[in-house]
């Protein structure tokens, strides 16, 4: 009996990787290519990297990804990831931009954009309360919304409690 079904789950899985699944007109799945397959190796090698804490190695490889398959979403998001946990918020914000271009649903990548935004703020925020240029009270609502900023970025995340 085990070797039957066996049998049977292996010529299904083949018909499928075929296209021959008996339905009527052409298959809707779109075959690998030597391009797609170099990305989702690049996209491994990419995501080991960024595992291990390589980020400068891990952005090297997301932009090789990126630029090798354009059209999906996940590779600029991871990209935008990459440069966001490597302190390159605006080049985050340009990669993210694309994700969500290209999904305009990922809550994901809206959110990872709003942290870029956060973080181009605070970089601004900080140069300025330095600036002579800029008036003491300016000064004093930039350091309060840089305070509040960073409270809310690096405060730790607060106990969910259980739904009944």
């Amino acid at each position: 009996m085990k070797k039957q079904y066996y049998a049977a789950l292996f010529f299904a899985a083949c018909s499928l990787l075929s296209g021959c699944t008996g339905l009527a007109g052409p298959s809707t799945v779109k075959p690998a290519t030597p391009v797609d397959a170099t990305a989702d190796v690049l996209a491994a090698q990419a995501d080991a990297a960024s595992a291990r804490g390589d980020l400068v190695g891990a952005v090297a490889l997301y932009e090789q990804v990126a630029a090798l398959a354009p059209e999906r979403a996940v590779s600029w998001f991871r990209l935008g990831s990459a440069h966001l946990r490597n302190s390159q918020p605006k080049a985050a914000q340009t990669a993210l931009e694309k994700a969500i271009s290209l999904e305009p649903t990922s809550g994901r990548a809206q959110a990872n954009l709003a942290l870029a935004h956060l973080a181009q703020f605070r970089q601004a925020a900080s140069v300025a309360i330095q600036s002579d240029q800029v008036s003491q009270a300016n000064r004093a609502a930039l350091a309060s919304l840089l305070r509040d900023v960073d409270q809310m970025m690096f405060a730790p995340a607060p106990l969910e409690k259980p739904t009944p």
